[in-house]
């Protein structure tokens, strides 16, 4: 059995009682963190006994919105108690609330709506457009979040899942800075990556860097506009690269599903960021934007989401080995190869895929044969596996 966590971001309508709620809490929350942190306590019996009434009385809370109030304020002053290299005290800045499943507040998908306590039923306004997958998943803690664009909570949910066994029934996933190849024998899928959007992106702020850091210009002026600008180009590139991967890693599970596969194989690259260190450098950024820990984590979490299994493979010598007779290929061209045996012809990214696939094969004990049909040349797959002349 494993355990799957997603987090829900839901709009809830702004109601005048759940400011005043959220701001008092803030309040309380920040009294607490002071309190534990002069006092070092940290044991949860002894911080209850000395702030449950203060909170509760001065701060007009509920008493469940007390509790977590002292509970929250106990985790941030651990968090910066324990840390060996810490500054100055944490500033609760954000206004925000823990609210605690069933007893702080009920959330109801079927309605879309909400109760919190001390304020009511809340409309939810704004909420995923695959919320429907989550209506039998358990309902965890929550956060609510007031920013100038409105009010939000971010509901934890977790669902068990059963572990899928591997089967015959397999695709393959190749990753590249370019492209991210997957499928099976006779169905290749190719999707482009944003490696090169990320590049762009770097170059621009390193030109901007470079610009504003001669004399003439009065750092005054820019210096904060421009450290403004720097952060939002890289929170673009942060946004890029998880939009892509978790898109991506939808789109392999569901090219697995509609093709009645239930297991998908992936390389094993467990000493990727420690190689990478021997790299030339715009070979190690590209190697950082492709992001492939993230996507091979995300394609696990969807593939438990969905029923399937991911197995993971020793990708030594799959883009040169030929697939069928297990020896090193010919250079032919850029990134394709051919097999001197048996004529076999492709490029080094469909050439891994049909390694990875037949590897896993052959650990499940199934006996490959060379193919039969003479190997159709000049021709690519294009997005839906179909060949047609390039």
């Amino acid at each position: 059995m494993g355990e799957l966590t997603a987090t829900l971001k839901l709009k809830v309508s702004p109601e005048p009682s759940l400011f005043s709620l959220v701001d008092r809490y803030v309040n309380a929350l920040r009294y607490a963190v002071n309190w534990i942190i002069d006092n070092k306590e940290l044991r949860i019996s002894k911080v209850h006994k000395a702030l449950y009434k203060v909170i509760k009385e001065e701060y007009n809370l509920p008493s469940r919105i007390a509790m977590d109030c002292y509970r929250e304020a106990i985790a941030v002053a651990k968090s910066w108690l324990k840390n060996p290299r810490r500054g100055r005290r944490p500033v609760i800045k954000t206004e925000r609330m823990w609210l605690t499943p069933r007893l702080s507040y009920k959330l109801n998908l079927n309605n879309m709506t909400t109760y919190i306590v001390g304020v009511g039923n809340i409309k939810i306004a704004g909420y995923p457009s695959n919320i429907r997958e989550y209506l039998d998943w358990n309902i965890r803690e929550a956060r609510l979040v007031v920013r100038g664009s409105g009010v939000f909570m971010h509901v934890v949910v977790k669902k068990y899942v059963k572990d899928v066994k591997p089967s015959t029934r397999a695709i393959a996933v190749d990753v590249n800075e370019h492209e991210i190849v997957y499928g099976f024998q006779g169905c290749i899928v190719r999707d482009r990556t944003r490696v090169e959007d990320c590049i762009r992106i770097k170059k621009h702020i390193e030109r901007l860097q470079k610009k504003y850091s001669f004399g003439k210009y009065r750092a005054w002026l820019t210096r904060r506009r421009l450290l403004k600008r720097i952060k939002e180009l890289g929170r673009r590139m942060y946004n890029i690269t998880n939009d892509f991967v978790r898109k991506e890693a939808k789109r392999i599970v569901d090219f697995a599903i509609a093709h009645g596969m239930d297991t998908i194989v992936i390389e094993d690259l467990n000493n990727l960021n420690k190689n990478s260190r021997k790299l030339k450098k715009p070979w190690r950024e590209r190697l950082i934007y492709m992001t492939y820990r993230k996507l091979s984590w995300w394609i696990e979490w969807e593939a438990k989401k969905h029923g399937l299994t991911v197995v993971k493979v020793n990708p030594r010598g799959t883009s040169t080995t030929c697939p069928y007779c297990h020896i090193k290929m010919v250079n032919v061209g850029y990134r394709r190869f051919k097999c001197p045996i048996c004529g076999f012809r492709a490029d080094r990214d469909t050439i891994a895929v049909l390694n990875l696939v037949f590897r896993h094969l052959t650990q499940m004990g199934v006996v490959l044969t060379r193919p039969t049909a003479p190997q159709m040349k000049d021709v690519a797959p294009n997005r839906c596996g179909e060949p047609m002349n390039p």
